[in-house]
């Protein structure tokens, strides 16, 4: 039979049971705190304004714009943002990869073809190496005499003054690498909770006086010397984000990536949970892909690997553990009449202590604004299951295919998958009742109803950021 009568096991190994639990909660707990310690490491900020420095002359710039499937009236006006922009030297690659509809890349041909000797278009039917592959090309095809790359997104719109402020950083940091933050155009008051969410990475992580010249790349407005690809050759492909695989292979050659927090260009947040998911999902995989290859073959000191590793786990956390005795071993002991008062203190302490490091965390970074801090918990929590889940599946499978967030605009349909968990949390919580742990069930109901309305503002505020790309004015 599926459901075993207590009377068929040993009660020794039922004593056990809760015994060998608890232990290993203990220890999740002690690498939740640990990591969250980690995280709080970095909560002092770093003076990121530029030094006053004479920037007259401006050296030929090689920006690498690559689209795949791309809305084309989208990256027309990326490229006419940078086009009318005021630095002069520059050569702009558009480089269209592994999009097979002529209707989508034809009319960004055209456009490219017309605006003169700035901008250079080229079409591949079929590039491996997903971003990172388009990108090498696009180093194949750059000018002898660029001085410096920049890669921009193909939906990033860049301010006017981008190009000088990216060579006069770069050049009075005196760094190898400068990367800027990312921000997002569809973005106000209604989606304050995605915005705390995303820029916390920058405001908080990148600001930090412990990463001073040792940051990771995100993809975007990062400017580099055209020297660094005289040392590192391309861009790595064995990963799935290849940003973060190759700031950390600049760092491992002795090279200095620093961070500006001056915004340059503004792109497009997703407007779908699917695609959100999707995002969250490359990051967390990616960024834990890196992390592996950063301890196997890194040659940095071993504290410096502990600050990067602290960058490339920002969207996961270590909540599987505790997630599985609350969802599965819980309402199983409780069936077999095991007490599970120890195991499910121990269980709830672990998501409490995981919150308490967050909101910290959050409302240190949207500078102490609480409404904001709240909004971004919410985001942060609808997606605590991919953070908590997906990177374990690097056990299983080391190589997964690089998911695009579809810049196509599209609003947010109805998925049922998404209220699963709270779901599932709240027939736990009935269960958990019948078998009189009254305390305990409404727990259960409290912490499924926090995810309920984490899915539902996740929904909400990603419905409005598709609508300020409509009705711009809202913003």
């Amino acid at each position: 039979m599926f459901i075993l009568s207590i009377e068929k096991i040993s009660p020794a190994f039922i004593d056990f049971i809760p015994i060998l639990v608890s232990f290993f909660l203990i220890l999740n707990s002690l690498t939740i705190l640990i990591m969250g310690i980690s995280r709080l490491f970095f909560i002092k900020a770093i003076d990121l304004k530029f030094p006053k420095i004479d920037c007259t002359n401006e050296p030929l710039i090689s920006i690498h714009l690559p689209t795949c499937n791309e809305p084309p009236e989208l990256v027309i006006k990326t490229i006419k943002s940078i086009l009318a922009g005021r630095y002069e030297n520059f050569e702009l690659i558009v480089l269209s990869n592994n999009t097979t509809n002529k209707n989508v890349w034809k009319p960004l041909k055209d456009f490219c073809v017309s605006q003169g000797r700035h901008v250079k278009f080229y079409h591949y039917s079929k590039v491996y190496g997903y971003k990172a592959g388009a990108l090498n090309i696009a180093l194949q095809l750059t000018s002898s005499k660029a001085e410096y790359i920049m890669v921009v997104d193909a939906d990033y719109e860049l301010i006017p003054d981008a190009l000088n402020i990216a060579v006069k950083g770069i050049q009075s940091k005196k760094v190898d690498v400068l990367q800027f933050p990312q921000s997002y155009r569809n973005s106000g008051d209604k989606t304050r909770g995605l915005k705390t969410c995303y820029d916390h990475y920058f405001s908080y992580y990148l600001s930090s006086k412990k990463v001073d010249k040792m940051c990771l790349l995100t993809g975007t407005l990062s400017i580099m010397k055209a020297s660094v690809f005289e040392v590192m050759g391309k861009w790595p492909t064995d990963t799935i984000t290849e940003d973060a695989h190759f700031g950390v292979n600049i760092l491992n050659e002795g090279m200095k990536i620093s961070y500006s927090n001056v915004k340059i260009g503004n792109g497009l947040m997703p407007t779908t949970v699917d695609d959100y998911f999707k995002q969250y999902q490359r990051w967390v995989f990616g960024n834990f892909q890196t992390y592996i290859l950063l301890f196997r073959k890194g040659k940095l000191p071993f504290k410096e690997k502990l600050k990067l590793g602290t960058l490339l786990t920002v969207w996961l956390n270590l909540l599987a553990y505790t997630f599985i005795v609350l969802l599965i071993v819980n309402p199983l002991l409780a069936i077999l009449g095991v007490d599970i008062t120890l195991i499910s203190t121990l269980a709830i302490s672990n998501i409490l202590l995981h919150i308490t490091i967050q909101l910290a965390i959050l409302l240190k970074s949207c500078k102490y604004n609480v409404w904001s801090c709240i909004k971004g918990f919410l985001i942060h929590l609808s997606s605590v299951d991919i953070g908590s889940f997906y990177w374990l599946s690097y056990v299983f499978n080391r190589q997964k295919p690089f998911k695009r967030t579809n810049k196509f605009l599209k609003r947010s349909t109805f998925d049922v998958t998404i209220y699963l968990l709270p779901t599932y949390m709240s027939l736990i919580a009935t269960i958990l009742y019948y078998y009189e742990y009254t305390g305990l069930a409404c727990m259960y109901i409290f912490f499924a109803t926090l995810i309920m309305i984490s899915k539902l503002t996740l929904i909400t505020e990603l419905k409005q950021s598709y609508n300020y790309i409509l009705k711009p004015q809202l913003l």
